[in-house]
């Protein structure tokens, strides 16, 4: 009967078969006592049988009963519709009267499931179904005592307390818990309450003043503050905080003083006391106030490196979002957060919040329809970035509204993820750009990062930040002393020890309270005869071994499931090695000695002290326990998370990837690496792969997948040589098992690796094969794919009708496939062929048509290249200032993402674009900014033609010094590294200035050198400009007449306008005057021509220079 409501304690019957504790008689215990009243069912009472009623009231007690059991609770009795809870009596703690009224929110959340399920059985539904319950607790001392005979389990409670506790249940309103006063002192840190006012009480002669529990606070409370360790000997580091800290507030009141946002890197030796610092800075700067509105905290995990937990943790803080909060709970509370961080929002920032929350809500675990999440690699990231910008700067209005800047704290840095770092550094380098450009209200920020010594802050965080540095050193002697005889007061220590404590700690805080720890836990009656271990892993296994076999084991277990656990993780590990019975106790003995604390605020979630104790804990491990812990406990895991194995991945994957079972640990590598791949998250993707290409053994076809797919990533990230060594081992892999889709697939791969290469030979060679193959197995993505390569190809080795055959026929499958991605890059593949052809209208249409859907698309990488590509065409078609709007859009989008790949290129194009007209020295400043970006990033390319166009402005300048150490740079680095074209560009270039300059034995050992490059290309422009120095050359020592017989037959076979004018200007410089001059003339009508065609200044300057030589004639 009413068997749908089983689901709701399934676990009862599990937890009762291993429930073997005893009790003690006669002990007088402070107990939190726990009444719950179940009313409101009268009119089922009235239309039900009474077996029916009776069997609705007993699954509901089951139901509460599991929502105690799971809070430590024990269940005292059962009186009709009426329950009775005590929490301490059987296992006392610090927190009894926190788990009774978790125990109490559980049990109203418990009976809204089992309300909405009751209104679901048929023959109940004309019933307005309605359940509701009154919840009374205090605490007090009681005494116990047993229940009947034989009955060992069955005990009860007696005294006032109980009283008390009755009478608060009895008084309550409907769904509602009610405690007393000297109850609610207790934790009225922890929860928020409503004054009910003086209640009369029956058998008490002073009335009770009563309150109603109604929600946790959320409030963090450090571990330091629970117990009475002093602060000492960080008196100049508070100090520079403190500054830094009015700093920022002088900012705040300040909208004129732009400032770069401040970082401070706190950094120091494990147990500094850095962590410390921060609290006690926190403490000070923001007392009496309202911290979550002005500080947020994030935490870094070695073991669960999760793509973005950094900002996931800090978030979930943020809003009160627990681990194991449903997929609508966290829906719910997002939402509500974001409606009172909207309230703060102008209209602008209020859209960037709210379309920030469908992709903080699946970042959070949920899923979530959105097409921003279709996207793969940077675009993703891109769209991950952006959401949890725009939730930062709502939270930064919120608190600069509120007169402060915002605070946020990011501890154990050193752990930090690689998706979580380059947020870091996209939130730093894009916070306050639109009011940069705008000269809108700054939001102010400040950072701490808190990291141990040996973690390096990445270059992007020095240089979008105001970065500054404190170092933590250990305490001097006075300080350490001081901490010594403040820890130790209630001991009898000999000042020979206090002697060895201050030699031994080093000025380390946390090795000081660990060692005092291990004396106390000695209780030894003559301290003299202590052996003071001399580090501080010796100081944490010396009190690990001190605790009794089991609770050791269990802090190894623990340790396996990382830094920080959950207790129904570790209590479903524990029950499958048959060792529930005392979890409670145990880890209260182990909170009590220091080992771990339950962290405040979270529902059973607890964490190691100092993470040197987990990882003495967990090496202290046998190999082969870990395999068998580490396959437990990813069983475990992925049996509580079942629903939602993929936000679980990284920990399955860790888990079982660390143990025996192969199928599970490919299952969960497969997947992890995945979500790492899909999330940029580079360095841990290839860190699965790795484990996975381990893993497989004959299973030649998904090692040949992920090959490729570890090569995908390694090309992402720079590693290219290693790239290819991965695709031509998946190619003879493929060709071993003789299997033509993987063998077209790597090829494809292949074609496409080698367009980074610049190596078109080998993109054509390896696409031809792919598609040849894709053909015959009519696979049309396939095709599509190899067709495109091959376009890029050609267009490279200037065969632009065979490029622009291929695109389109690729553009043509994209179509049929509804492939928006595929179609966008055809879109900008068939323009910049039409480009070339100087079909400029046609080029104008698809780089729109491109523009047009990446809009559409949201794809604003694509976007930015398609405006960029817009502006060539408009410079083409002398539209400059066109093309110049286009480059700063192109520029400012870019900025906005942090693509710094993109902003390098647009400073290539505004440089390129300000030189054609004769702004040089913008187009000097646009060259200087795009080789800052591209040292920051590391991008060799971008670095060589940064300095090689940089050169050419500053020829055009006539600072030959300086545009002689530009070329020089940027024919070491095009050497070094294999660029050709620009070898070939910038080496005749050089060439042609040391002609200039009359050095024309180098000019000529130059030229000759990049003319043969040219050729190899090849490059046609450069081909002809080298032949035209070599010819400049011969005729200052060789016979003229043949130099001009040779320019005349190159004009003869040229077809350029450009190349006729400066082969005709040739030759007149070479012939006596009244011979120059029809070639003067023909120089200048073709010059004059070209300059209307297209406003190059340079063609004014031959214009201006060809008319004073024909004047001079004449």
């Amino acid at each position: 009967m009413f068997d749908e409501l089983d689901e709701l304690f399934e676990e009862i019957s599990n937890q009762a078969k291993t429930e073997t504790l005893k009790l003690k008689e006669g002990e007088r215990r402070f107990v939190s006592v726990l009444f719950a009243d179940i009313s409101n069912f009268t009119e089922l009472a009235e239309n039900l049988d009474g077996e029916q009623i009776q069997t609705l009231i007993d699954k509901l007690m089951k139901a509460f009963s599991l929502c105690v059991k799971n809070h430590g609770g024990y269940i005292d009795k059962y009186e009709g519709d009426k329950l009775m809870a005590l929490f301490g009596a059987i296992e006392a703690s610090e927190n009894d009267t926190e788990k009774a009224i978790f125990s109490a929110l559980d049990i109203f959340e418990k009976l809204k499931e089992f309300n909405q399920i009751v209104k679901k059985i048929p023959f109940l539904a004309n019933f307005d179904v309605n359940f509701c319950v009154r919840v009374g607790i205090n605490s007090g001392l009681v005494a116990t005592g047993k229940v009947g005979e034989g009955r060992e389990k069955d005990f009860t409670v007696y005294g006032d307390a109980v009283n008390l506790a009755s009478r608060m249940e009895s008084n309550a309103p409907l769904n509602s818990i009610m405690i007393p006063e000297n109850t609610k002192k207790i934790v009225e840190n922890i929860f928020e309450f409503e004054d009910k006012g003086i209640l009369k009480v029956k058998g008490k002669k002073e009335p009770v003043k009563v309150f109603l529990v109604k929600k946790p606070t959320h409030k963090t409370v450090s571990n330091w503050s629970k117990k009475n360790t002093i602060f000492v000997g960080r008196e100049t580091e508070m100090k520079f905080l403190s500054e830094k800290f009015t700093n920022s507030l002088t900012l705040l009141k300040n909208e004129s003083n732009f400032s770069k946002t401040s970082v401070i890197g706190i950094n120091g030796n494990a147990g500094v006391g850095k962590s410390r610092l921060v609290y006690e800075f926190l403490k000070k700067s923001l007392s009496n106030l309202k911290h979550e509105n002005i500080s947020l905290k994030g935490i870094c995990s070695s073991v669960t490196p999760n793509p973005y937990n950094l900002f996931i943790s800090l978030i979930q803080k943020a809003f009160a979002i627990s681990h194991f909060d449903s997929s609508e709970e966290i829906s719910q509370k997002l939402q509500s957060n974001f409606q009172i961080l909207s309230s703060f929002l102008e209209n602008s920032e209020n859209e960037n919040l709210n379309s920030s929350l469908p992709i903080i809500t699946f970042l959070l675990g949920c899923k979530v329809e959105d097409s921003r999440l279709k996207a793969k690699g940077k675009n993703l990231q891109l769209h991950f970035q952006t959401a949890i910008k725009s939730v930062f700067e709502a939270f930064s209005v919120r608190a600069n509204k509120l007169g402060f800047p915002l605070l946020i704290t990011l501890e154990d840095f050193q752990l930090v993820d690689i998706p979580s770092l380059a947020t870091l550094e996209f939130l730093l380098h894009t916070i306050n750009l639109q009011e940069k450009r705008s000269g809108g209200l700054k939001k102010q920020m400040m950072f701490l990062l808190v990291f141990r010594d040996e973690f390096k802050i990445s270059n992007q965080i020095l240089t979008n930040s105001k970065f500054e540095e404190l170092k933590l050193n250990k305490l001097d002697e006075n300080s350490t002393y001081e901490l010594i005889k403040h820890e130790t007061k209630n001991l009898k220590i000999e000042p020979k020890i206090e002697q060895l404590i201050l030699e031994k700690s080093f000025g380390n805080p946390f090795f000081i309270e660990e060692w005092i720890g291990l004396i106390q836990e000695q209780k030894i009656n003559d301290l003299k005869e202590v052996t003071i271990p001399h580090n501080l892993n010796s100081i944490i296994l010396s009190r690990i071994d001190k605790l009794e076999n089991d609770l050791k084991m269990l802090l190894q277990k623990a340790s396996v499931i990382g830094k920080e656990f959950y207790l129904a993780i570790l209590e479903d590990t524990e029950k499958r090695f048959g060792n529930n019975e005392k979890l409670n106790s145990y880890l209260s003995i182990l909170e009590e000695k220091d080992f771990i604390y339950k962290i405040p605020n979270e529902n059973n979630f607890y964490s190691f002290k100092h993470s040197l104790i987990h990882e003495v804990a967990y090496n202290t491990l046998l190999k082969s326990n870990r395999v068998v812990l580490h396959n437990t406990v990813g069983e475990v895991l992925e049996n509580k998370f079942q629903n939602n194995l993929e936000d679980n991945s990284y920990d399955l994957a860790k888990h079982f990837g660390n143990s025996e079972n192969n199928e599970k640990a490919i299952k969960f590598l497969k997947m992890a690496s995945a979500k790492a791949k899909a999330n940029f998250d580079n360095d841990q993707a290839i860190e699965f792969f790795d484990k996975l290409l381990l893993r497989f053994k004959n299973n030649t076809l998904d090692k040949i997948k992920t090959l490729i797919k570890k090569g995908d990533v390694c090309l992402l990230i720079g590693r290219s040589e290693e790239s290819e060594k991965l695709y031509f081992q998946a190619l003879k892999l493929s060709e071993g098992l003789k299997n033509q889709k993987q063998i077209a697939n790597c090829n494809r791969v292949l074609g496409a690796f080698y367009t980074f290469r610049n190596d078109f030979q080998k993109v054509e060679k390896h696409s031809q094969i792919a598609l040849e193959i894709f053909t015959a197995l009519n696979d049309k993505r396939g095709i599509s794919t190899s067709l495109g390569n091959i376009g890029i190809a050609a267009f490279y080795n200037q065969e632009f009708e065979k490029a622009m055959k291929f695109h389109k026929s690729a553009l043509k499958i994209f179509e049929e496939l509804k492939d928006s991605v595929g179609i966008s890059k055809a879109y900008g593949n068939i323009g910049s062929v039409y480009l070339n052809l100087r079909n400029f209208d046609y080029a104008m249409k698809f780089y729109h048509r491109r523009r047009i859907l990446c809009e559409k698309l949201d794809d604003k990488r694509g976007l930015a290249s398609a405006l960029g590509d817009l502006g060539v065409v408009y410079d083409n078609q002398n539209i400059h200032t066109k093309a110049m709007e286009c480059y700063k859009k192109q520029l400012n989008l870019c900025e906005e993402m942090n693509d710094k790949e993109g902003i390098w290129l647009a400073y290539l194009n505004m440089g390129v674009a300000y030189t054609k007209i004769g702004e040089y020295e913008k187009a000097i400043e646009s060259h200087q900014s795009q080789i800052q970006i591209c040292q920051e990033i590391g991008n060799q390319r971008g670095l060589a033609l940064g300095y090689g166009n940089m050169a050419m402005s500053l020829v055009k300048e006539n600072n030959f010094e300086e545009a002689q150490k530009s070329f020089n740079k940027a024919i070491e680095i095009s050497e070094k590294f294999l660029f050709k074209t620009a070898l070939a560009v910038f080496g005749i270039e050089k060439a042609f200035l040391c002609f200039r300059q009359n050095n024309f034995e180098e000019a000529k050992t130059l030229n000759n050198k990049f003319l043969k490059v040219a050729k190899e290309v090849p490059y046609q422009e450069y081909i002809f400009i080298g032949e035209v120095l070599d010819k400049k050359l011969k005729s200052k020592t060789g016979n003229k007449s043949n130099i001009i017989s040779s320019f005349k037959k190159m004009l003869e076979n040229s077809s350029s306008d450009s190349e006729k004018a400066v082969l005709n200007s040739e030759i007149a410089n070479l012939l006596e005057p009244n011979e120059a001059k029809p070639f003067f003339k023909n120089a200048l009508e073709i010059y004059q021509s070209l300059w209307e065609k297209n406003l190059i200044y340079d063609y004014k300057k031959q214009i201006e220079l060809l008319k004073s030589k024909i004047k001079e004639i004449e």
